[in-house]
């Protein structure tokens, strides 16, 4: 007899839709809320999306998605079609399941889900990881039994008609113990990353600091798998192309990050209390989430921010410089960005999906 689809989880796109909606699942799981055999989770048909999902043993299913976008462009309607059709695809899979509940992790792709859910009359729990919503999540409020946010602020951005849960962001990834070999010694070590997809950007202004940091200090730095040029050779760089299974631990033993700031990441940064050196994507790059993203942090006294207009690799050695400098600057900023976050976001996500389950 086929297991009964319990819960249907919709998001895709990028890693931070993914690994934090994983790790519900996993607290769901963990807690005795669901077994993994009652969860399917609907992705894009992009291979990221499938990649991560098969490695974590998620059972999935890929849906068509089309692109919303904020401004004029043809690319909108040839889009139409794609998102017309995973309307239809996802109205085939909640009616042949029936789940109790719907998990929005965002990215285009839950539109038409969260859509579908709604006509259905099937509950739906949503999470914005960021600080203000964007295009999707503004689609999907108006259709979702719960939006969980992950600060107190966040409501400013919403209607009042929208039910609101606080939750903050889950941990996207799961914590082992002991730093990967990837050749790191007893010395401090900067950690320098571009989010799940890289930064070439990142990757250039980091290079052009490279001569200026102290050979005291490691750079272990996630290039991305995309990145096809040769980093340069200095005694304790380490390049990674990628840190799957093992960023968390990379996170938990470095003594200061150098990253972009998408919400999922930087929420797991602060709760590791890490003194953080922050260059968002500008609005030329996205909507400008990351640059209100990295402001909260600093304006809280929790990290560093050079915003796209200051991202020059002057500015940046000069932050690095003061934070190696001055270990009080560093414990710090590393303890206002444990006072801001907590490690309950999966838990208390968990417990709104749940109340719609056990109904």
């Amino acid at each position: 007899m086929a297991q009964t689809i319990r819960l249907i989880a919709v998001g895709g796109g990028s890693g931070g839709h993914i690994y934090p909606g994983i790790s519900v699942i996993r607290h769901m799981e963990s807690s005795g809320m669901i077994t993994r055999q009652e969860v399917l989770w609907l992705c894009s048909f992009g291979d990221r999306d499938r990649e991560i999902l098969s490695a974590c043993d998620i059972p999935f299913t890929a849906i068509p998605s089309g692109k919303l976008r904020r401004y004029a462009s043809l690319k909108n309607i040839l889009d139409i079609p794609r998102i017309a059709a995973g309307f239809a695809a996802s109205m085939g899979i909640l009616r042949k399941n029936r789940p109790r509940c719907l998990f929005s992790k965002g990215g285009y792709v839950s539109v038409p889900a969260v859509a579908a859910a709604r006509i259905l009359g099937i509950p739906v729990v949503s999470h914005e990881s960021d600080l203000d919503p964007g295009l999707a999540t503004r689609i999907n409020q108006r259709f979702s039994s719960i939006l969980c946010v992950p600060f107190a602020e966040s409501r400013a951005y919403y209607p009042k008609t929208v039910r609101i849960e606080v939750t903050g962001n889950p941990i996207g990834r799961e914590r082992k113990s002991g730093i990967p070999d990837v050749g790191i010694n007893e010395n401090p070590y900067i950690l320098v990353h571009g989010g799940s997809l890289g930064s070439a950007s990142l990757n250039t202004l980091i290079w052009a600091c490279l001569e200026r940091i102290p050979e005291t200090w490691q750079v272990v730095h996630i290039v991305g798998t995309e990145e096809k040029r040769i980093p340069p050779d200095r005694a304790g760089y380490i390049p990674l192309a990628y840190a799957e299974g093992s960023f968390q631990e990379l996170l938990d033993h470095c003594d200061m990050v150098v990253s972009r700031a998408g919400a999922g990441t930087l929420w797991e940064q602060a709760a590791a209390g890490k003194p953080m050196i922050l260059l968002p994507l500008g609005r030329k790059g996205s909507r400008g989430e990351q640059e209100r993203n990295a402001g909260y942090f600093c304006d809280h006294g929790a990290a560093r921010v050079l915003f796209s207009g200051e991202a020059h690799h002057d500015a940046l050695i000069y932050a690095i410089l003061e934070l190696i400098a001055d270990g009080d600057v560093r414990s710090g900023l590393s303890a206002c960005a444990r006072e801001l976050v907590h490690e309950r976001g999966a838990e208390l996500i968990a417990r709104c999906i749940s109340s719609y389950i056990e109904r």
